[in-house]
């Protein structure tokens, strides 16, 4: 694979793959991420399947830190309302120690 006019193995461009779109991540633009996963599978096709298999962890990664976000949410109102920890254990799925934080 050449990138550039470098010769480099898949592993190492999956590496670069991976270190760039990681990075890129920004809940302020999330379209930046869209954009780069797109330049780095066009630049490079003979990863193109391993950097689209990126994405979609990255999305599902975002996914779950959303959720986990929004248990906090509600958590801190179940608190403040005063309802019992075990309660807002049992509705949110968060640990002792999460709820401690809050």
């Amino acid at each position: 694979m050449s990138i550039i006019g470098l010769k480099l193995g898949k592993p190492y461009a999956v590496s670069i793959g991976t270190y760039v779109v990681s990075n890129c991540s920004n809940e302020k633009h999330p379209e930046k991420l869209t954009e780069t996963i797109e330049l780095l599978a066009n630049a490079m096709p003979g990863i193109r399947e391993d950097i689209m298999t990126l994405a979609q962890q990255l999305e599902h990664r975002g996914l779950q830190q959303g959720e986990h976000n929004k248990a906090f949410e509600i958590a801190k109102r179940m608190l403040e309302a005063k309802i019992d920890l075990e309660a807002i254990k049992n509705c949110t799925g968060l640990s002792d120690q999460e709820i401690s934080r809050l």
